[in-house]
């Protein structure tokens, strides 16, 4: 199944499922963006765009998912906002990525079991400008979570292996940056 509702000007879906999956695109105002490719069987993917009536750039999502039991959700909010989810195969991988702002960008691999990345990114008032999440994880067990508050701020994590790895970031403020290795 898929749902898909659109309003406003420039708005672009695309859904391609095989199997059993769900797919729910709401896009609002104008200029977004979003692309679903889901295949296997009980995969879900929410995407909801929300802009401020900007002609100059929307929102975009990107969502691709293999085998079985993925789920991602995409909720952005204002412009520029960027979001890259790609789950390859293995079982119950999951991503949440909340953006709020401009420019902000957010990007998800995951290959393997039983993964879990949740980033949010948003700032004051109006949301973060310009912050950036990049999350790699690929084996067993890994757990990432990324909060940014603020502006201009980079988080980068690599998570390898098929032990179970646990990474926590938290930033408040602008200009802050963090890398996470483990392996």
């Amino acid at each position: 199944e898929s749902i898909i509702y659109q309003t406003g000007s420039f708005n672009d879906a695309t859904v391609n499922q095989t199997g059993d999956q769900w797919s729910r695109i709401q896009q609002d105002t104008n200029r977004h963006d979003a692309t679903v490719t889901q295949r296997g069987s009980q995969n879900e993917s929410t995407i909801y765009q929300r802009g401020n009536n900007s002609w100059f750039k929307g929102n975009s999502a990107d969502v691709n998912q293999q085998t079985d039991r993925n789920d991602s959700y995409v909720f952005q909010d204002g412009r520029g906002n960027t979001a890259e989810v790609d789950q390859f195969t293995g079982n119950l991988n999951d991503s949440y990525i909340k953006q709020e702002g401009k420019f902000n960008k957010a990007d998800v691999s995951q290959n393997g079991n039983e993964l879990d990345s949740d980033i949010i990114q948003t700032g004051y008032g109006y949301g973060g400008i310009d912050n950036e999440a990049i999350i790699t994880q690929s084996g067993f067990g890994h757990d990432s979570y990324t909060y940014q508050n603020g502006s201009y701020n980079e988080v980068v994590v690599n998570q390898s292996g098929s032990a179970q790895h646990f990474s926590h970031q938290i930033q408040n403020g602008s200009n802050n940056e963090v890398s996470v290795t483990q392996n």
